[in-house]
């Protein structure tokens, strides 16, 4: 018997704690208040690894470009200063990855001109980017499960190559809600590239509690950034190299994400002679020294060159040394459904 197989008795009681208190939001008795601007919400049912900041990011673009004041709002996981805080303003950086989180601080650093604001009640964090920064259009990273905030639209992520153990409720897999939550969807993403029966199967399974429209798209390297000390905190596009950098090259890879496996097999695909690897649970950060000391045995192992997810290049604080370090940058591309996307954007956000 599997370790999933194993904590299955103990997904019975999350599953009826979330129950619980869906129940309770759905029935008024716990509040849900509104933002006084409209809200996209970008979630998923699982716990991480799903795409949901590349989709954030891929919508603050598209409501930036229509002209609409965006302002980004996510909890800031991680982050040692509380409270409603301001990561950027749009066009500085105001807190680093310990401080403000790794995600924003990313987010900011890949959306020049759209303020990032983290707080743990997101409630007091709309009201912030509403009333001080004059927001029109809020977009809420990671928010599914965060009832308290009302929103016009709640974006939900499925992994559609994630394995079948995952498909569990927690702990025994990573569904922090189940099936039948998916009620509340408005779009439905399913994110991978995967074959047309895996993708009748999840549509199958969707519609048996939801008749959201249904999109498919996945995330796909663009190029490469070297990663420079931290000198200037303004937030500006920077230029990327070609992804034929590092063809054949050996590399070392490092990935702090939800699906740490998913990166490396990027990579090697990419033509990339993955010599040395790491992966780090979700938003985990090394130290200076042990950054270092990482760099040193990547250079041991024949590494001539470093790459690690953007997530992780926000904490990057050692030296270079001898070996360039680089950021994969990823953009989400649609394979269906941006068409619907687009309209759903213009009937629910534009009124």
């Amino acid at each position: 018997m599997n370790l999933s197989s194993l904590l299955a008795p103990l997904s019975l009681s999350y599953t009826a704690v979330v129950g619980i208190r869906n129940a309770l939001y759905d029935t008024g008795v716990l509040p849900s208040h509104e933002a006084g601007v409209p809200v996209l919400s970008v979630g998923n049912l699982s716990a991480g690894g799903s795409g949901k900041t590349p989709v954030t990011l891929d919508l603050a673009r598209r409501l930036q470009k229509d002209g609409l004041r965006v302002v980004v709002l996510s909890r800031g996981y991680g982050r040692s200063k509380p409270g409603v805080q301001m990561v950027s303003d749009g066009t500085r950086l105001l807190l680093d990855a310990a401080e403000g989180g790794d995600e924003p601080v990313m987010l900011a650093h890949a959306l020049p001109g759209v303020p990032v604001v983290v707080a743990e009640k997101r409630v007091e964090g709309a009201r912030f980017a509403r009333e001080q920064l004059n927001a029109e259009r809020i977009v809420l990273d990671d928010g599914f499960q965060h009832r308290a905030l009302q929103r016009d639209l709640d974006i939900v992520l499925l992994d559609a190559e994630a394995p079948a153990w995952s498909w569990r409720m927690l702990p025994a897999g990573r569904l922090r809600e189940g099936g039948p939550s998916l009620r509340r969807a408005g779009l439905i993403v399913l994110r991978g590239r995967v074959g047309s029966r895996r993708l009748q199967q999840l549509t199958a399974w969707t519609r048996r509690y939801s008749s959201a429209p249904f999109l498919h798209g996945t995330l796909r390297p663009i190029g490469l950034r070297t990663v420079e000390p931290v000198k200037d905190l303004t937030i500006q596009s920077k230029p990327l190299e070609p992804l034929s950098l590092l063809n054949r090259t050996p590399v070392a890879a490092m990935a702090g994400i939800g699906r740490p496996d998913r990166f490396f097999q990027t990579l090697q695909s990419l033509g990339v002679r993955l010599v040395y690897s790491k992966a780090l649970p979700d938003h985990a950060a090394l130290d200076r020294s042990a950054q270092a000391a990482w760099l040193a045995g990547a250079s041991n192992r024949g590494a001539k060159a470093v790459v690690m997810t953007a997530k992780d290049a926000v904490k990057w604080k050692a030296k270079r040394g001898d070996l360039p370090v680089m950021v994969l940058e990823s953009r989400w591309v649609w394979f269906d459904g941006e068409k619907v996307l687009q309209d759903i954007l213009s009937l629910t956000l534009r009124r």
